[in-house]
């Protein structure tokens, strides 16, 4: 593969570089833990490291109007992402809290009913279930 066109910039600085692909690896780093009968492998980083025979800085960035329409699709691609994992988890939150909702209206509904027919209950029914002998013990 040739002319490579590599933008490198942090907070501080941006340096661009056109030149020819001399080599390139890319290789996660995987770490490896032990969980009861099995191993799991866990990715820590991934290391990128190429070289390339590169020409001097240019004093401007030409980057071709399908070049900036194929990044503001990444970059919305990957809002899109995380936004609809994020809906994702106000979802589920949402159907927890509705089903917690749900079974308290059910349990005040019953207290309710309860209290409304407190002066219904008989008090002189016997019930077989309050007594009890020690031999059962």
């Amino acid at each position: 593969m040739n002319n490579y066109k590599i933008i490198i910039y942090n907070d501080e600085e941006m340096h661009y570089m056109e030149g020819y692909m001399v080599s390139m690896n890319s290789a996660p780093q995987v770490e490896s833990y032990d969980v009861g009968y099995e191993k799991r492998y866990v990715p820590v980083k991934r290391e990128l490291t190429f070289g390339a025979s590169v020409e001097p800085d240019t004093e401007t960035i030409k980057l071709d109007p399908t070049l900036m329409k194929r990044i503001a699709k990444y970059n919305k691609e990957k809002e899109i992402e995380k936004l609809e994992e994020k809906i994702k988890r106000k979802q589920e939150k949402l159907k927890e809290l509705e089903s917690k909702i749900e079974d308290r209206e059910k349990r005040w509904k019953k207290i309710q009913d309860y209290v409304a027919n407190i002066y219904d209950i008989d008090l002189n029914d016997d019930d077989d279930d309050d007594e009890w002998e020690m031999e059962d013990y």
